[in-house]
């Protein structure tokens, strides 16, 4: 970390452009404290990557939005402006670049792109170089001239120039390592697990007083008090997401971590319980609507809860010890629209939420066929028919 951090130190005193990656999936476990590291003079663009990982039907807008005032709240108030990255189709990397270079030409400067480590850095490079640079007319290039892509933190040890074809020089710098990020405790494989590639799986359910969610083996939440409420958990696909009740949980978790039942970690360990330290923390969560969640609760580097809430609950997050929590305004706060799931023990179900897609496919033709009459006619009562349902399953 020493090292990621001296090399981005020369942007406290050197003219240049910053574009700022940060991992949607990951957003409060991979944040920057910028002013720190690199001060204040320079402009900073900040790019949302693995945005093609959240779940469909999104609205790029409200992301944006949403991250102008997390930013705020981290005191990043002078970030010039945010975009929405997917790396793998090119959508956002080249108007990202042309504010970029527009910036870098008038400031007779360098661009540098900086980030924590697997937020995506290299990825939106090569995905600059394969889709075209805006301004610039360079050929697709061959895959052996691409940076580097992988799990394995700290893949880019010095900074890596590449040359744009206008002039303009385009800096990746090596990624900085949070401590207090789970990822920086696990091997490689358990970061494989842990690390979103490909779409989040989520899921709602009831949750109510004297069960827990289980991330793994490596985190949980336990609901201490108050009435149930309706949650949705969010997390890489390599992570087994367990329900339970809590008493019984710490046993449960030593006997099965490291198996199929519950990863990561990876590898049946009789000593997990000597390899990690504990810290648990208490959190009060208020709310006084059904129709969207309330805030997210999260363990950086793991997963995160959104909460629907009509009252207040007590919940108890319990992690390794040092991994930063965070409690935030929702990211996605309308994806209870999709109705609750059971939990047979193994597996979640959630059969109206095939029903609702099903329904939604449907809708989406007409409008297509028909116009928006038959669109704006069917839709609201179909939502004031789910509404009835979540209610009557929480209540």
């Amino acid at each position: 970390m020493n090292y990621s951090v001296e090399a981005l130190s020369r942007l406290k005193t050197e003219r240049a452009v910053v574009l700022y990656i940060v991992d949607v999936t990951d957003f409060s476990g991979s944040l920057l404290d910028l002013n720190e590291l690199i001060g204040t003079h320079n402009p900073v663009i900040l790019g949302l990557s693995k945005c093609d990982l959240l779940p469909k039907g999104f609205s790029s807008n409200r992301i944006i939005e949403w991250t102008k005032k997390e930013l705020a709240g981290h005191g990043l108030n002078k970030i010039f402006d945010v975009h929405v990255l997917n790396n793998e189709k090119g959508f956002g990397t080249k108007e990202m670049l042309d504010q970029a270079y527009g910036l870098a030409k008038k400031g007779d400067c360098d661009v540098f792109v900086i980030g924590s480590t697997n937020a995506g850095k290299s990825s939106f490079i090569n995905s600059l170089l394969w889709w075209g640079w805006g301004r610039s007319k360079l050929p697709k290039p061959r895959w052996r001239n691409m940076l580097t892509e992988g799990l394995i933190p700290n893949t880019t040890l010095t900074p890596i120039p590449v040359a744009t074809g206008d002039g303009l020089t385009l800096w990746e710098m090596p990624g900085v390592a949070l401590p207090d990020n789970i990822n920086s405790m696990l091997d490689l494989e358990e970061i494989r697990h842990a690390t979103a590639r490909k779409r989040l799986l989520t899921c709602g359910f009831r949750f109510e007083a004297g069960k827990s969610l289980l991330f793994g083996a490596l985190g949980r939440i336990d609901f201490l008090e108050g009435p149930a409420v309706l949650a949705n958990w969010f997390c890489s696909n390599g992570v087994k997401v367990h329900y339970r009740k809590t008493e019984g949980v710490e046993d449960y978790i030593y006997e099965k971590a490291g198996t199929q039942f519950l990863y990561p970690p990876t590898d049946f360990d009789e000593d997990f319980d000597k390899r990690w330290e504990w810290d648990e923390d208490e959190v009060v969560i208020k709310g006084n609507t059904w129709s969207e969640a309330v805030c997210d609760v999260g363990i950086a580097g793991l997963g995160w809860m959104s909460f629907t809430i009509d009252g207040e609950i007590r919940v108890r997050v319990v992690r390794p010890k040092n991994v930063r929590i965070y409690k935030r305004p929702p990211l996605l706060p309308y994806e209870a629209v999709y109705g609750v799931a059971k939990y047979s023990g193994t597996r979640w179900h959630n059969n109206y939420k095939a029903r609702y897609a099903a329904a939604e496919k449907r809708i989406q033709h007409n409008r297509l066929q028909h116009g928006h009459r038959d669109y704006e006619g069917r839709f609201p009562d179909f939502e004031k028919t789910r509404l009835r349902k979540w209610r009557g399953f929480i209540q």
